[in-house]
């Protein structure tokens, strides 16, 4: 059974956003970087449904749903939250 490309995409998503939570909780200089943490995660999302609607071969016609969208935003900051926090990094994304 092939893999939707809503559940591809929360997946993806979701790893890119446990990355970059950890390149927060052990690269702390990381944060002076000119464009906030949480547009990482909205530019990583931008490229990966250009990726995924290319894949479709049907030109930039919107490859995933909303709510996928919004589910992977969600488990992307959450990580970017909750794993600085375990690593004992005291943190802000905005």
């Amino acid at each position: 059974m092939a893999m939707t490309d809503d559940r591809m995409f929360i997946g993806i998503v979701t790893v890119l956003g446990v990355l970059f939570s950890f390149i927060l909780a052990f690269m702390p200089q990381s944060r002076a970087f000119p464009l906030p943490p949480y547009f990482w995660v909205l530019i990583a999302m931008g490229a990966v449904e250009i990726l995924l609607s290319l894949r479709r071969g049907r030109g930039f016609q919107p490859a995933v749903t909303m709510q996928a969208r919004i589910i992977a935003l969600a488990l992307a900051i959450g990580a970017m939250l909750l794993i600085p926090y375990l690593a004992g990094v005291q943190t802000s994304i905005l």
